[in-house]
């Protein structure tokens, strides 16, 4: 039984009591740089899993994914953010990468946001965060699965198309064998994943999370999220890399 802060063993959760135990997880996982085609091919073969073996729905409430804000909401949120990063006392390098890419984001917005229509998917039951920092890896093929804290009712190509963003970074090798393995195990038919990357995209576009934690909320953790200009849409970057 694993030890709380204040030095017991027991929590009060409300009106019931909970405990931790300590679960030894095989195997550990692989850092980002070093996956190779066939730790993406377990990858993808692992979620085709999740998604043949998961319910499609479940008898207890799940949160649905949260709708993309409106080009508007998003373009008075960004302005926040730019306005506080600017009155920083002392800004560093990863501040100025930040302001950069905030101010990237407005000129996008302002030209050429995508559609306030989203496209529509059936919705089940997924994982919610799967990318290969909750994946471990024993003898090069996966073996585990951690952190259930965000499962969510969403279209299951919206999860293919984030786990090829997140883990593989869009990367055309890693990508294609990631696709190449889930649709050995599960059909994914382009049309599918075409509406997931744009459903994806318009989520992405609208997402403040990284900066609004950053510079409106004082958690400097998501700083590490925050990477150099410039601002690339991802509906180019999923154009350029090819995978359908």
């Amino acid at each position: 039984m694993l030890v709380m802060r204040g030095g017991g063993t027991l929590a009060r959760l409300g009106d019931r009591w909970g405990a931790l135990f300590e679960v030894v997880v095989p195997g550990a996982t692989v850092p980002r740089h070093a996956l190779s085609p066939e730790h993406a091919a377990g990858l993808g073969a692992l979620l085709a899993a999740f998604h043949t073996r998961l319910p499609g729905a479940v008898p207890f409430e799940v949160p649905p994914l949260v709708p993309a804000a409106g080009v508007a909401v998003t373009l008075d949120r960004l302005r926040v953010i730019e306005t506080a990063i600017l009155a920083l006392p002392h800004p560093d390098a990863t501040d100025g990468w930040a302001l950069d890419r905030t101010r990237q984001r407005l000129a996008h917005l302002r030209t050429s946001p995508l559609p306030e229509d989203l496209p529509t998917l059936p919705l089940r039951f997924v994982h919610g965060d799967f990318h290969d920092g909750n994946v471990f890896f024993q003898a090069g093929v996966p073996a585990a699965v951690i952190d259930w804290e965000q499962p969510r009712l969403a279209p299951r190509a919206w999860e293919v198309v984030r786990a090829l963003h997140l883990s593989l970074r869009l990367d055309p090798a890693l990508g294609g064998a990631f696709l190449r393995a889930y649709r050995e195990h599960l059909p994914l038919p382009p049309e599918e994943l075409r509406l997931g990357a744009d459903l994806y995209a318009a989520l992405q576009e609208r997402n403040m999370w990284v900066y609004e934690s950053v510079y409106l909320r004082g958690n400097p953790g998501p700083r590490a999220f925050i990477r150099p200009p410039p601002y690339v849409p991802f509906p180019q970057a999923w154009t350029a890399s090819g995978l359908r």
